[in-house]
């Protein structure tokens, strides 16, 4: 029987640190250009963009790369213009001149290359806020002036201040006004409101006010098909309505009664200025 024998070699291994990455990218000295209108052409502010090749080895401090060490380390720098094609030809960046700004393009893409190869890339955007435009045309509003703002009603004898209401009509043409006195020349309609029913009205025309059961307000309104486009309503405001004064009985003294009261007791056709009376209310309120 044979004997077979196992042999056992070991080695020991230090292990050795890997190298630091090393990184490489663009810093150009705006980020992006802005263009304005200047006699009718795209001008800028800015003559020229410049790059700086930063390097950061691991975790140290970022270092620019001075452009006469770009050759040793293998970098190069390549540019190309948005001109809304592919052919746009490609330029190589020089440290001394910069980049012009083309107007015409969208913008500049620069390209670091390390060895032959592409490792950071940066656009730098041309914008501008566009051509001017022509003005455009002046906005058209309506508006209506009325003869009042409101109209007063009187509780004891039925009568209204003013008598009659009229309105007028003004068109607005950007700052310029002027008075419209055929509305349907202009493809509108103007109305007289009482409450809720209304009438045509023609402006100028006088309204007279000779409503029996007083109404809470009137207006005017101008429409453009089924819309309305100006309006001004005149609320109705009274004196209140009539409220004897306190312990006017037919046993009471007519010194404390009012000049109605004390005319229809004594069937006078007026008071008597001798007698005193206190004021009348005419407190005034919108209905």
């Amino acid at each position: 029987m044979k004997a077979s024998a196992v042999r056992t070699i070991r080695f020991n291994r230090t292990p050795v640190p890997g190298k630091d990455a090393v990184s490489y990218r663009l810093v150009p000295s705006c980020s992006s250009v802005p263009l304005r209108w200047s006699g009718g052409s795209l001008v800028s502010d800015i003559d020229r963009i410049t790059l700086r090749v930063i390097r950061q080895t691991g975790d140290d401090t970022p270092v620019t790369v001075p452009p006469s060490s770009w050759g040793t380390e293998g970098i190069s720098v390549t540019c190309s213009y948005g001109l809304g094609n592919d052919s746009a030809p490609d330029f190589s960046y020089s440290p001394d001149d910069g980049i012009s700004v083309n107007v015409q393009a969208s913008g500049v893409t620069a390209y670091l290359v390390l060895s032959g190869i592409t490792v950071y890339t940066v656009t730098i955007p041309f914008v501008s806020d566009g051509q001017p435009g022509e003005p455009g045309a002046d906005s058209v509003t309506w508006t209506l002036v009325p003869s009042v703002t409101a109209v007063r009603y009187d509780t004891m004898t039925g009568a209204y201040s003013p008598v009659a209401l009229s309105c007028r009509l003004m068109r607005h043409d950007g700052d310029a006004v002027s008075e419209i006195d055929n509305p349907s020349g202009h493809g509108l309609a103007m109305w007289f409101y009482v409450d809720g029913n209304r009438a045509q009205y023609v402006p100028g025309m006088s309204m007279q006010l000779v409503y029996p059961v007083r109404p809470s307000r009137f207006a005017f309104s101008v429409t453009k098909g089924t819309s309305e486009v100006a309006r001004a309503d005149i609320p109705v405001v009274t004196n209140g309505p009539y409220v004897p004064f306190p312990g006017c009985g037919t046993n009471t003294p007519m010194t404390t009664c009012s000049c109605r009261e004390r005319t229809a007791r004594s069937g006078a056709t007026s008071c008597s200025p001798a007698t005193t009376t206190p004021a009348a209310s005419t407190h005034a309120h919108a209905s």
